[in-house]
């Protein structure tokens, strides 16, 4: 299994390759008569990768770390079980209990124990993820998800992002734009500034002295992001 910061590495080499291919494939369609609607379908796809990446990043860090040192999240498990049997009125099998844990935890053991659904492990907000990372890692690991105001604010808009682009409903465009404003009112100088009335074209657009369209800011800002979770 990789170390947190071999997963943290290789994220970021997936992003930095992902707007390589991106850039390229921007500057390809330029001649073309259908530019815009393709630098918008190219930025939307963009985001979406980066975002479903991202979650994934997530699972194998979390799951790294808990191979690391998982007795806080066992601990925690323990206790799921002890208070579901003690709801159950069933209080007295508590004391006929005993675990037998492997040694050493597998990948398999960690992603069956904390999601025994098979799901990613992963969190829908910034805060959620402080919380879910709180119950599962050790303190010196789990306070480096516990993320500045701002930066919890941009893992809700990368959320809502990928939500609009994975169905497009008009609650997830609602929503997109009300994460958007809340970022925006945390970080008053990002690239990512401004109104969106068309989701590509507000990814696609270069804002003066950016290192590239919103849609790249977006992976180099998730980018470095993962660097402070190590």
């Amino acid at each position: 299994m990789p170390t947190p910061a071999q997963v943290v590495t290789a994220f970021q080499n997936q992003v930095a390759s992902t707007l390589n291919l991106y850039d390229q494939l921007f500057a390809a369609v330029a001649p073309s008569p259908q530019k815009k609607t393709l630098e918008s379908m190219l930025a939307e796809q963009c985001v979406l990768g980066i975002a479903v990446q991202w979650e994934a990043f997530l699972h194998d860090l979390i799951v790294s770390y808990i191979e690391q040192s998982p007795t806080v999240c066992v601990d925690h498990h323990k206790k799921k079980v002890g208070d579901a049997i003690t709801k159950s009125k069933n209080a007295l099998f508590l004391a006929w209990i005993t675990y037998t844990i492997p040694s050493p935890l597998t990948r398999v053991h960690i992603e069956e124990m904390v999601d025994p659904k098979g799901w990613n492990i992963t969190a829908d907000s910034g805060d959620s993820l402080a919380a879910l990372t709180g119950n599962l890692l050790p303190a010196p690991a789990s306070k480096k998800f516990s993320l500045p105001a701002v930066d919890r604010k941009f893992i809700d808009l990368t959320i809502a992002f990928r939500n609009y682009l994975s169905h497009r409903s008009g609650g997830s465009v609602a929503t997109l734009k009300d994460k958007l404003a809340l970022f925006q009112k945390a970080d008053k100088a990002s690239p990512l500034r401004g109104r969106i009335t068309h989701v590509g074209t507000f990814l696609k657009f270069t804002p003066k002295g950016a290192p590239g369209t919103r849609a790249a800011v977006i992976g180099l800002n998730l980018s470095a992001l993962a660097g402070k979770l190590i």
